[in-house]
């Protein structure tokens, strides 16, 4: 088992509201049922496309998980 150091927040929108932080707008994409050629092998895939922004030097990158 290994400990990469990563690690996933998620908040339920309801909190992130009462919190009244900023303003949340919609920064993701969802791809459904797109084919993955693998070698010989084709599978279908579930892709979420998120644009995210670095807390420190505020440069926008997509970030793509499936």
């Amino acid at each position: 088992m290994f400990d990469l150091g990563a690690s996933i927040n998620v908040m339920p929108t309801s909190i992130y509201k009462s919190l009244n932080l900023e303003v949340l707008f919609n920064s993701w994409v969802f791809s459904k049922d797109v084919l993955v050629q693998l070698n010989e092998l084709i599978f279908p895939a579930d892709f979420y496309v998120l644009d995210v922004e670095d807390e420190t030097s505020r440069k926008r990158s997509t970030l793509i998980l499936g």
